[in-house]
């Protein structure tokens, strides 16, 4: 949950952030080329879900969803140093892959690991929790953002991926171990 309420934070500036530094970098197309990045947002995930899950299917959801913050940390984080439209393009092409990882991984994670007899409450609580990041990333971001340049914002939200891909990596780990510890109980039962 925490990390649902992370990613949405940093995926909340997509259509905050970015029309700024767009607008402020691009004064006079800056709606259109927004426009243009979000119809590739679009484009990607109507085309690309399709084989992102194909090449991904074989790792386990907490791990894509790990990998799906390190697109948001590397797609978010590189419009600190651009002032080139390409690579807002590049970047909107980067995030929204994270974006598909975590968006098709989630659910199946949470069915993993809630009862049956819970999975209907934990799956329509789980939109109200990630809620929160969407629900205050633009008014804490603007308030960072406020007296500094509109890129001041994307160190943050690399930060805040990189926490949160290392967060669910650490999860992770943590269920391998946990795994091992079950399957070395059950063998000494065994013997």
């Amino acid at each position: 949950s925490l990390v649902s309420i992370i990613y949405s934070f940093v995926y909340a500036q997509s259509n905050f952030a970015i029309p700024l530094q767009v607008k402020a970098l691009f004064p006079e197309e800056g709606a259109l080329m927004f426009g243009t990045l979000m119809s590739v947002n679009a484009f990607v995930v109507v085309f690309f879900t399709v084989i992102i899950i194909h090449l991904t299917r074989k790792n386990k959801s907490i791990f894509n969803i790990a990998l799906s913050g390190i697109f948001y940390a590397v797609g978010f984080g590189m419009l600190y140093y651009t002032e080139k439209y390409i690579f807002f393009i590049i970047s909107t092409i980067i995030w929204t892959t994270g974006e598909i990882l975590s968006a098709t991984n989630q659910g199946v994670y949470i069915a993993n690991h809630t009862p049956r007899s819970h999975r209907g409450r934990v799956n329509s609580i789980i939109p109200i929790i990630s809620g929160i990041g969407n629900a205050i990333g633009p008014r804490v971001m603007g308030a960072y953002i406020e007296n500094r340049e509109v890129k001041a914002a994307w160190p943050i939200v690399f930060i805040l991926s990189i926490i949160g891909a290392l967060l669910m990596y650490g999860l992770s780990l943590k269920e391998v171990k946990a795994k091992l510890g079950e399957s070395e109980k059950r063998s000494v039962k065994l013997t």
